[in-house]
């Protein structure tokens, strides 16, 4: 997990818009408390499927520095696909 986190780190020095899936709720908390404000970053936990469309339309808008992190269960629209960049677990 460790691990995970600082790879996540360092492309967020990218200043991308990231996006990771299928993790479990409890990870997906643990990292967005381990990395709250690095390097700017806002972190979206998609955790039920009302965000999702959230998610997309406001990638849209948001700054580029964005984390979307998609719990078990949900997946990135394709839209989310083309203007995000995927980390693999």
């Amino acid at each position: 997990m460790l691990e995970l986190i600082k790879r996540i780190a360092e492309l967020m020095d990218s200043k991308k818009r990231l996006y990771i899936q299928n993790l479990p709720l409890d990870k997906a908390q643990f990292i967005q408390r381990e990395l709250k404000d690095h390097n700017g970053y806002k972190i979206c936990i998609i955790d039920k499927a009302s965000k999702i469309a959230y998610a997309y339309a406001s990638s849209q808008f948001w700054q580029t520095h964005t984390l979307f992190i998609y719990c078990e269960g949900f997946e990135p629209c394709g839209g989310m696909k083309r203007q995000a960049t995927e980390i693999k677990e």
